[in-house]
């Protein structure tokens, strides 16, 4: 799934990237910052570099690298690069970060330091699962809360002709237990 999701984040960067082009006759100078060495991080960053480097200044940097001053625009992949762009005072645009883990770095909301958010709706995750694997006919929620859309999952699941097992996670009901209870049913 990170494969497609590089790929077409990557693609659809490529289309912003080239309206600004279209504004500044002038190539833009990216810097790529990247905390973590995971797959889809450099599937991502090879595949930006790919479609974006002919037309603008790509360089990809690991974390703690100096960038330079001549930069027009940080893109940060994950969250260790995110934690770190967030005191720089330049654009930044955040890829490959969780929504959650966004609105948690100590930063004034600005319009310049952006994020496009790797959270999949709950319905869609699902959606996948019965499409990948359609002999299933059952599904698995842990949580510590109820999740807001929980009636709806539950309506989305029974039309989707899945049915769902919900466990509660909490003190008197360790990970562990409700994990080994879940994947028994």
């Amino acid at each position: 799934m990170f494969s497609l999701n590089s790929r077409v984040l990557s693609a659809g960067l490529l289309s912003l990237f080239a309206f600004f082009h279209s504004v500044n006759a002038e190539p833009l100078r990216i810097a790529i910052v990247y905390g973590e060495s995971g797959s889809a991080y450099q599937e991502f960053i090879k595949a930006f570099q790919g479609n974006v480097s002919m037309q603008h200044k790509v360089r990809a940097h690991r974390e703690g690298d100096q960038i330079g001053d001549d930069v027009d625009l940080v893109i940060a992949v994950g969250m260790k690069a995110a934690n770190l762009q967030a005191t720089l005072d330049r654009p930044v645009l955040n890829v490959f970060v969780p929504r959650n883990g966004f609105e948690k770095l100590q930063r004034a909301p600005s319009p310049t330091f952006s994020a496009i958010f790797m959270d999949q709706p709950v319905q869609r995750q699902l959606a996948l699962i019965a499409s990948a694997l359609p002999e299933s006919t059952t599904v698995g929620i842990m949580y510590s809360t109820p999740p807001a859309e929980l009636d709806s999952l539950r309506k989305f699941t029974a039309a989707i002709s899945l049915d769902l097992n919900e466990h509660l996670v909490d003190q008197q009901h360790p990970l562990a237990g409700a994990l080994s209870d879940l994947l028994r049913e």
